[in-house]
């Protein structure tokens, strides 16, 4: 499948969890998402799960899409739990769905708390496997209803006092650059 001119569905996992999050991140780097793809010709839905969905209609957006990018923080090293219930009740009933449009990909592009050398570190809870280890389960899960894994983007450090969100537009820019050529 070429990723030009791909119908692409946002999924924004972020929410508001104060005082630990306010969603600003997650929802910002979502919609910087969407102005990229329609900038390079993509065809753009959205679903902000913290404003609520409807599971059939989800079903009808991710059978529309080309491509799903999910843009969600880590949350005690996966899926927050909104985003656990949307997994859990939209693949559920996309998997009962006949004659679903093959060569679909799928990227996670997810905020972190922790450093990024944290993440590579042997010594640390990581065991130096990276954030593609972290977010397996969920690749596993859209690679099982036939969704295939593009390269996912990550964003390290998001609570540190120099956290620069423009900085972060600009590495998800370049990232979706490489992918989408």
């Amino acid at each position: 499948m070429s990723l030009k001119n791909a119908k692409v569905l946002i999924i924004n996992a972020g929410f508001h969890c104060p005082p630990m999050a306010n969603g600003r991140l997650n929802e910002t780097l979502a919609l910087e998402a969407e102005k990229y793809f329609q900038q390079k010709g993509h065809e753009t839905k959205i679903t902000h799960m913290e404003k609520g969905y409807k599971i059939d209609e989800e079903v009808v957006k991710l059978d529309w899409a080309d491509v799903i990018f999910f843009q969600t923080p880590t949350w005690w090293l996966g899926l927050p739990n909104p985003a656990k219930k949307y997994i859990d009740e939209v693949l559920n009933a996309y998997m009962g769905i006949q004659n679903k449009k093959a060569g679909k990909k799928f990227m996670i592009s997810a905020t972190f708390g922790a450093l990024e050398e944290t993440l590579y570190d042997k010594n640390s809870c990581y065991e130096g496997k990276g954030p593609e280890a972290i977010w397996f389960p969920l690749y596993v899960g859209f690679k099982y209803i036939g969704i295939d894994k593009l390269p996912m983007v990550s964003f390290y450090n998001a609570f540190a006092q120099d956290f620069s969100i423009d900085n972060q537009v600009k590495r998800l820019h370049a990232h979706l650059d490489k992918v989408f050529v």
